[in-house]
């Protein structure tokens, strides 16, 4: 909460109190969509950076209520084993007595005992082989393991990429029902593009909340993925998706994905230089372009380990026929 309560006076101060419109005057559509709206492009962009917060903490915490879920059905199951374990101790202290009986037919078979007790060493050593071979085999494991130079980096990058995509399918909600109660007059392509890039362009300035740009891109080490990484898995889902809503509510509309991108990493640009030191955003499209292949290999490979564990807030989500990624 202490995390959160900081971020929203972040953006209180950027958005709100202090935010020029005339900061983006080089974007006309944009400058024109806000002339026809109640509220400001500040308002905007502190309405929808806010969301896409909420719905990230509460990614985090809908995974955190998964495990403690889980931990807690553990926990009833070890108790009632604990019930089962005293009911046998009784059983045991009856049986005691029978043993104590039979102890003088245990001595007569003691001989044979010793007799089988050679044989016994016979199959140690063959155990004793075995076991080496197993050794051979983990070892063959390990060396498969992706990412095993930083296990806890990259589980650290699953909950965020997870928490991410979950917000990312809640933002587009909120995106589609913010122009259908507030836009008065009959939406058109230019509108809608320039709406979009705007809320697009906010989730640069997020993402640079946690992380300062790094001239090299980097994978599996710190807290966070690398901006570029997060903003490549966020762009993509709200683009995509706020293409297909937009298809089903206006069939006019078209989204013209070239467009949107190049004004969103405009304004990001120009957002993010302004809030942040300046060159703090430099040649973001020139890394994702070079090193696109990469990107989308590691982010394929932490969606994939998110898809095998049901407590990640996306399986939950998709579960409970909530906002999906498609």
């Amino acid at each position: 909460m202490g995390i959160s309560k900081g971020l929203v006076e972040k953006f209180d101060r950027f958005f709100l109190t202090y935010f020029d419109s005339q900061l983006l005057k080089e974007f006309e559509d944009l400058i024109d969509f806000e002339s026809r709206l109640d509220d400001k492009l500040g308002d905007l962009l502190y309405h929808f950076i806010m969301y896409f917060t909420f719905y990230h903490e509460l990614g985090h915490l809908v995974k955190w209520a998964m495990e403690k879920n889980e931990t807690d059905e553990k926990s009833e199951e070890t108790d009632e084993k604990s019930e089962e374990t005293d009911e046998k101790s009784k059983e045991t202290d009856e049986k005691s007595k029978e043993t104590d009986e039979k102890s003088e037919e245990t001595d007569e078979k003691s001989e044979e005992t010793d007799e089988k007790s050679e044989e016994t060493d016979e199959k140690s050593e063959e155990t004793d082989e075995k076991s080496e071979e197993t050794d051979e085999k983990s070892e063959e494991i390990d060396e498969k393991l992706i990412h095993k130079k930083n296990k806890e980096a990259f589980y650290d990058h699953c909950l965020e990429i997870d928490a991410d995509t979950f917000a990312s399918n809640y933002l587009n909600s909120h995106m589609i029902q913010y122009l259908n109660n507030n836009y008065s007059e009959e939406l058109n392509s230019k509108d809608a593009n320039a709406f979009l890039s705007l809320v697009l362009s906010s989730i640069f300035v997020y993402c640079f909340t946690f992380n300062k740009y790094q001239n090299g891109i980097y994978y599996d080490e710190n807290s966070h993925p690398h901006p570029v990484i997060r903003l490549f898995n966020v762009l993509g889902i709200i683009l995509g998706h706020f293409s297909e809503r937009m298809k089903q509510v206006n069939e006019k509309i078209e989204v013209d994905k070239k467009e949107v991108m190049e004004n969103t990493f405009k304004m990001a640009e120009i957002l993010v230089n302004h809030f942040y030191e300046e060159n703090a955003y430099p040649d973001f499209k020139e890394k994702i372009e070079q090193e696109v292949k990469e990107i989308f290999a590691y982010l394929q490979t932490l969606k994939q380990t998110i898809s095998k564990d049901e407590k990640f807030a996306i399986n939950f989500e998709n579960s409970n026929n909530l906002p999906t990624e498609k």
